[in-house]
């Protein structure tokens, strides 16, 4: 005789086989689902244990799983039957289980199940390893086979989950997917059939009942300690009633540790967030101001460089022709010394105009390694004969030379212009102190100033013991035209030229100043550490013409004539274009054109789009751009100095005929 335990859902099999098996004399138990076999085992030892797979709430293989996890229960010989056991391909040594039995008619379950309780009465070494009983009788069915697809589908959607999903069905656990078995960090068979309130310590214990109890889809936060985890975990868990079933419920648990500890952190940002606006209200509209300021300059930069191009255009046509006359006139000529003073004024009027580019940011510069003390020390001797005698100048060098990427010409026109304002500041005499640094900046500059990035740079300090400026003068100190001078005494472009060649050397300046107390101007320049080539004169090369045929493509007239005049005193043939379109129709009526000399900005057609329109149908054309505008128009129109021969406007006579020489050659 054998104490039996028969677990499935159909009464109709469970009767019949109690029958059967009380008549051959053994003790039958019977339970029509997992949950209530569980409880029935916990304190009851059958022999043999029958169990079907499909069970209400937990199926048959995890049955048996948490089955044999029972102590007293491990020797306990195990068998699990199924309809559907040719579809689902089962394996009892996978569920832990001492045989299958593939459920047919009756009659023949009835006699697997006395040939597993034959096989259960031999030794344990003599019974049939992991047997399958009844399935060479039965075959797959089509439709059994689709709806396990659709099952096996729904439950790789449920694993692949990442909130937990558990399923309590009267107040017990009966599923869990592997998300819910990770936030919880239990075992799977610990979880089923468990009570949900017993998991959560006994702080949060309350809530979690509560909200069970509770006819609403409610949701709780709740901290929790697992049995691994050394630091709490907060856990959102919500419960979703099931209106068809109202002894079944379903708990998402999710895992917002990190999203609370974040939104803490975002909070806790928010607050010194608030205590530092308080704290920099004052720096923030002083750096609201600067804004404001930059976009002004930038504005007027702009303005500055369209003026520019137009007094390129002027200055060309008066340097050119004056230069030319200068080479037709005798040595002792009365004239050569008014036509001398005409062409240092234009010189003077060229500067304005780079002056005004300087500003506007855009003009084009070359930048070399260059000592800023020896760029100072060059400049000296011209310094002092800008100042009246009553004014000292001193100079207080770095012993450590700084090295800077810089354009010499540029960084002279700095300490020339500077100079000259701070005489006019010291009009009963003082001193000019120059002094140089090698600073290293950090963020504080930034605060303070409103700019500057970290790093090493050389530091220029001019000094004045003048009039100085008051805040309003200070405001306005680097606006183009703007100064304080009388009528005909300044043009209000000393600063602001200043200005423009720092900013174009990527630096950062200063002005400190105070009315009676004198001015400070700091300019910052980035240092480098840069090894200094040794640099050889290179002589003048001599000026030759030639017989070539060029065309000029120029829209103003005074620039169109000079270049004319120029070329065909050196012995070229010129053919002239009023602009781009009238370019490529002269180019196509004459042919034989060996040098374009195109302006870059022209009506109809710009100077880029005559030349591609040329070169398509004569690839070996040679071309020389020129133009009056600023860089950043120039680069617009397609023309990079790397790729093509440039020629900046104004410009002198020999370098015109020097660059088409050496176009051509």
């Amino acid at each position: 005789m054998k104490n039996i335990l028969i677990i499935d859902d159909n009464p109709n099999l469970l009767a019949y086989m109690e029958k059967k098996l009380r008549e051959a004399g053994h003790e039958v138990v019977t339970e029509s689902n997992a949950l209530s076999a569980i409880q029935k085992l916990v304190n009851y030892t059958p022999d043999i244990i029958f169990t079907d797979y499909f069970l209400p709430t937990i199926n048959g293989d995890i049955l048996c799983r948490i089955i044999r996890k029972m102590d007293h229960l491990k020797n306990t010989y195990l068998v699990l039957m199924s309809a559907a056991a040719k579809e689902l391909q089962l394996d009892p040594s996978n569920v832990c289980a001492n045989s299958l039995i593939a459920k047919g008619a009756f009659k023949d379950t009835v006699e697997h199940f006395f040939a597993a309780i034959a096989d259960a009465e031999k030794p344990r070494k003599d019974q049939q390893a992991y047997g399958v009983m009844g399935i060479e009788s039965i075959y797959p069915r089509q439709m059994t086979v689709e709806l396990l697809e659709k099952y096996r589908h729904l439950q790789m959607v449920l694993d692949s989950m990442s909130e937990g999903i558990v399923e309590i069905h009267r107040g017990r656990i009966v599923y869990a997917n592997p998300a819910a078995v990770a936030i919880l960090d239990k075992q799977q068979d610990q979880l089923l059939a468990a009570y949900p309130s017993t998991l959560f310590d006994e702080s949060e214990r309350s809530k979690v009942e509560s909200m069970l109890e509770s006819g609403y889809n409610d949701s709780v936060i709740i901290n929790w300690k697992g049995p691994v985890q050394f630091e709490d975990k907060i856990l959102s868990v919500k419960k979703l009633p099931l209106q068809e079933d109202p002894d079944t419920m379903i708990i998402l648990i999710t895992d917002i540790t990190e999203r609370v500890h974040a939104e803490n952190a975002l909070r806790s940002y928010q607050n010194s967030l608030e205590a530092l606006v308080e704290e920099r209200t004052a720096d923030l509209k002083r750096a609201g101001e600067k804004l404001h300021q930059a976009q002004k300059m930038e504005a007027i930069g702009t303005l500055a460089g369209g003026i520019a191009h137009d007094f390129n255009n002027i200055l060309t046509a008066l340097m050119g022709y004056g230069s030319l006359l200068q080479m037709g006139l005798d040595k002792d000529s009365p004239l050569r010394m008014y036509l001398d003073q005409i062409l240092s004024s234009s010189e003077k009027a060229a500067q304005l105009t780079h002056g005004l580019l300087a500003f506007s940011r855009k003009q084009p510069i070359t930048l070399k390694p260059m000592k800023l003390n020896n760029s100072i020390k060059s400049t000296e001797a011209l310094l002092k004969r800008l100042l009246i005698e009553d004014i000292e100048l001193r100079t207080n060098l770095t012993p450590d030379d700084t090295t800077i990427m810089g354009d010499a010409t540029q960084i002279d026109q700095i300490l020339f212009n500077l100079a000259t304002n701070a005489r006019d500041a010291m009009p009963k005499g003082g001193i000019l102190t120059v002094e140089t640094k090698r600073v290293e900046l950090d963020r504080e500059i930034e605060d303070v100033h409103g700019y500057g990035e970290p790093g090493t740079y050389a530091l220029i300090s001019i000094s004045d013991n003048g009039i100085g400026m008051d805040s309003a003068t200070r405001e306005h100190v680097f606006d183009p035209f703007f100064t304080t001078k009388e009528v005909g005494k300044g043009t209000g472009l000393g600063l602001s030229t200043v200005y423009g060649i720092v900013r174009q050397h990527k630096g950062y300046i200063h002005v400190q100043s105070e009315p009676n107390m004198g001015t400070t101007i700091r300019i910052y320049l980035p240092a480098i550490t840069v090894t200094m080539e040794k640099e050889e004169p290179v002589a003048s090369p001599i000026i030759k013409g030639g017989g070539e045929t060029v065309l000029i493509a120029e829209d103003n007239e005074g620039v169109r004539t000079l270049l004319r005049t120029i070329l065909t005193k050196y012995g070229y043939t010129v053919i002239e274009a009023l602009d781009g379109e009238d370019a490529i129709d002269k180019f196509n009526r004459h042919k034989k054109i060996d040098l374009l000399i195109i302006d870059t900005v022209m009506p109809k057609k710009n100077g880029r789009d005559v030349y591609d329109e040329i070169k398509k149908t004569y690839p070996q054309v040679k071309a020389l751009f020129t133009s009056g505008y600023t860089k950043d128009v120039i680069l617009d129109k397609g023309i990079k100095e790397e790729e093509f021969h440039f020629l900046q406007k104004p410009l002198a006579p020999d370098e015109l005929l020097r660059k088409v020489r050496d176009v051509l050659d």
